[in-house]
């Protein structure tokens, strides 16, 4: 596959919906032998679903919630590394260029993907933190649980990531291209309007970027890996600590 997987996290994953098969039975015993009954009868999926679907009582929708929640922090981390290895793709356009028209060139590739890489991080940490948050909720166990200690503390570590993050490429606070504030704040428009100066910033914005390409680089093939590191220490640990038979 194009993407990385966490081992840790794709066994959560498991072990979390086989609790969730057992969940839905207990919570939802009518769905459950209806659609069953469906099943072996070989209805089709659509009868299946007709059939069923209006037995639900509403009690298993927090449980699909949490299941939710670590799927957006799976999804994430499938577009993050997709988008690491799309990115150390940009140096290859110079002699491979993509056939389309006009031509994507390098510049217009780096970009693009460092811009996107940014934000993808900053969305998987604040999906991750909402994933441990619904845990919390879900587990039932005393508040002064050794494993709630835990998930308080992954969740602050997920917080410090995904603000670090958020300075730069928070897509709700950031409402200007990075680096524009900077002209507004030294007044180079006016300073330029007065003086006559015609200097088309939008072709220079790109530029600017490829001056640091090498910064750039060295800091998405650096943290990275150790995001990986960070999510595969902590699903590890919570395979260890969460109990799924008091997830509710």
């Amino acid at each position: 596959m194009p993407h990385s997987h966490i081992k840790s996290m794709d066994d959560f994953w498991d072990r979390l919906w086989q609790t969730g098969g057992v969940r839905l039975k207990d919570n939802e015993p009518s769905f459950t032998t209806r659609i069953e009954a469906c099943r072996k009868l070989n209805l089709p999926f659509g009868k299946c679903c007709a059939e069923s679907i209006p037995l639900l009582t509403g009690r298993f929708d927090a449980f699909v919630d949490l299941l939710e929640a670590l799927h957006e922090v799976r999804y994430y981390w499938k577009r993050l590394s997709e988008v690491t290895r799309l990115f150390g793709a940009a140096d290859q356009i110079r002699t491979n260029v993509i056939k389309v028209e006009p031509p994507i060139n390098e510049n217009e590739w780096f970009i693009y993907h460092l811009d996107y890489w940014w934000q993808v991080t900053f969305s998987l940490f604040e999906r991750f933190n909402k994933f441990l948050i619904q845990l919390d909720r879900r587990l039932d166990a005393p508040q002064n649980a050794e494993v709630r200690a835990y998930l308080k503390e992954a969740s602050h570590a997920a917080q410090k990531t995904r603000d670090l993050f958020g300075k730069g490429r928070h897509p709700i606070a950031h409402h200007s291209s990075q680096g524009i504030q900077g002209l507004k704040a030294d007044h180079v428009w006016e300073t330029e309007i007065v003086l006559g100066i015609v200097d088309d910033k939008v072709a220079k914005y790109d530029e600017a970027f490829m001056l640091h390409r090498d910064f750039y680089e060295e800091r998405i093939t650096e943290y990275t890996p150790m995001f990986r590191d960070l999510l595969d220490m902590i699903f590890s640990e919570l395979l260890l600590r969460v109990p799924f038979d008091k997830i509710k």
